[in-house]
């Protein structure tokens, strides 16, 4: 499964944030023993309060990893 687009809305404590999948992100099934699909590749920025942040899924590989950068800054995190 591959998605692209774009989405806007308010979050729950009301601050407006923009998201577009700037590479289009790849889903698989299976992954990590999982019955449901997960990302593995692609990349989104997402924009709250002007600060951008860019989520990054990979290479396509079902390692359970993907990044967050925020202003320079790299993050690393696995799904549970």
């Amino acid at each position: 499964m591959k998605l692209t687009g774009a989405l806007k809305g308010i979050t729950r404590s009301g601050a407006e944030f923009k998201a577009t999948i700037t590479s289009e992100i790849v889903f698989k099934r299976g992954c990590f023993g999982r019955h449901s699909f997960v990302p593995v590749s692609g990349t989104v920025e997402v924009t709250t309060a002007g600060v951008t942040s860019v989520i990054d899924y990979s290479d396509g590989t079902c390692d359970e990893d993907y990044t967050i950068t925020t202003a320079g800054v790299l993050t690393e995190h696995t799904f549970n």
